[in-house]
């Protein structure tokens, strides 16, 4: 699965899991589960984009200069 494919996997989960939490939400049932889901799935996202891509080049070239 490429950068892009991955990225747009976790976008669609993320949407999928708001949807539910919002649908639990306006029905008055418990949603702690969904919650935790949805802090995984973002904190996979933001470690994804932490970094732009000239730094993940640059590490790249890093790791091909130490052989």
């Amino acid at each position: 699965m490429s950068y892009l494919q991955y990225k747009r996997a976790l976008e669609v989960e993320i949407e999928r899991v708001n949807e539910i939490i919002d649908f639990k939400v306006v029905h008055g049932k418990r949603y702690g589960v969904e919650a935790r889901r949805h802090k995984v799935l973002t904190a996979r996202m933001q470690e994804l984009t932490k970094h732009g891509f000239f730094y993940r080049f640059r590490q790249m070239i890093a790791t091909i200069a130490l052989f």
